[in-house]
């Protein structure tokens, strides 16, 4: 769905996942040049994104990190 809503030009990163054949409907889909990422709070806030998704299988504390920053 993001793939859709999101010019690729305007993404920071995307999960680690998304070339997976198991866990996503993108594979091979996003260009290389963006960044796939694990959930580390900190790379992710290095990033400065606008706005970010969350699996509901995330770990709640992740997203807990990042809602409390911000």
């Amino acid at each position: 769905m993001l793939k859709e809503l999101v010019d690729d030009q305007r993404l920071t990163s995307v999960t680690a996942l998304a070339d997976n054949e198991n866990f996503s409907n993108v594979v091979d889909q996003y260009p290389t040049s963006i960044p796939r990422m694990d959930m580390n709070v900190e790379a992710i806030l290095a990033n400065k994104p606008d706005i970010l998704f969350a699996a509901n299988w995330s770990e709640p504390n992740k997203v807990l990190s990042f809602a409390l920053l911000g």
